[in-house]
């Protein structure tokens, strides 16, 4: 094997490991901010067996978990850009400008991630853009459970990275725990309900409490909806270690 092709995929596994101990960071700073209490809320029984939930933030997350967040992200997302990087040579790219043309790409849908495709892989081996297609990094409507959706998703994370720190705010998480049959919260079901804001849902006798519990969410998972942002950048770790794998797999099969 090249020494540049194996220099590349050891550093994308670097990447990874990188990203690994800012996700280890990341949901240790998260413990130690939702140990101080910051959110209060209290349940108001109704009689029809539902309750109004009430609540307010008291504190901030510290700064600090988006930094962690941020340095999580761009590690994940230099993982494939190394990976892609790693075959330049044996596909004859030379020239640094070809070189910085390289990027690993990603779609909305599977049309706008053809769209991309070949001016992001750019003299690359065919057999290399083929195990680029066969992660499908994009959104598939007839595949919602595509684990390279989660890519896409990495994709619009690492973008706000270029600009400004990743904001993170405060959610309740466990909806599935909860069983929440109803939420009254307006037109838009999902839609965030403000601290000290009232939300009237049905929700079981027991259990409530240990089921509403602070977390750390990104902007637009907010709300009882909430998914967990270490959740979604562990998942999002773990596509990405198998993406990189499989390109492990292809460079000792066919450039050993």
């Amino acid at each position: 094997m090249l020494k540049s092709l194996e220099a590349g995929l050891a550093s994308a596994g670097l990447r990874l490991a990188r990203a690994r101990k800012h996700l280890e960071e990341f949901e240790e700073l998260e413990a130690a901010y939702v140990a101080t209490d910051p959110i209060k809320f209290h349940i108001s029984p109704l009689a029809d067996g539902g309750g109004i939930l009430s609540f307010a933030t008291l504190k901030d997350p510290p700064t600090d978990l988006g930094a962690a967040a941020d340095d999580a992200i761009g590690n994940m997302r230099e993982s494939l850009d190394h990976t892609l990087f790693a075959f330049a040579e044996v596909s004859g790219i030379t020239t640094e400008a070809g070189m910085k043309a390289l990027q690993f790409p990603t779609g909305e849908t599977p049309e706008l991630f053809e769209k991309v495709l070949p001016g992001r892989t750019k003299g690359i081996d065919s057999r290399v853009v083929d195990t680029v297609r066969a992660a499908k990094p994009f959104l598939d409507p007839n595949d919602p459970e595509n684990p390279g959706s989660w890519l896409q998703y990495l994709h619009e994370l690492s973008n706000p990275k270029k600009h400004r720190i990743i904001s993170s705010t405060p959610v309740f998480s466990g909806y599935a725990e909860m069983h929440i049959s109803q939420i009254y919260m307006g037109p838009k079901l999902q839609q965030w309900v403000p601290a000290g804001h009232q939300a009237i849902c049905a929700f079981p006798d027991t259990g409530i409490k240990a089921a509403l519990v602070p977390g750390i969410c990104f902007p637009g998972n907010e709300g009882l909806f909430g998914k967990r942002a270490a959740d979604q950048m562990n998942r999002i770790h773990e596509v990405c270690t198998e993406t990189v794998a499989s390109f492990k797999a292809l460079a000792e099969r066919e450039f050993p």
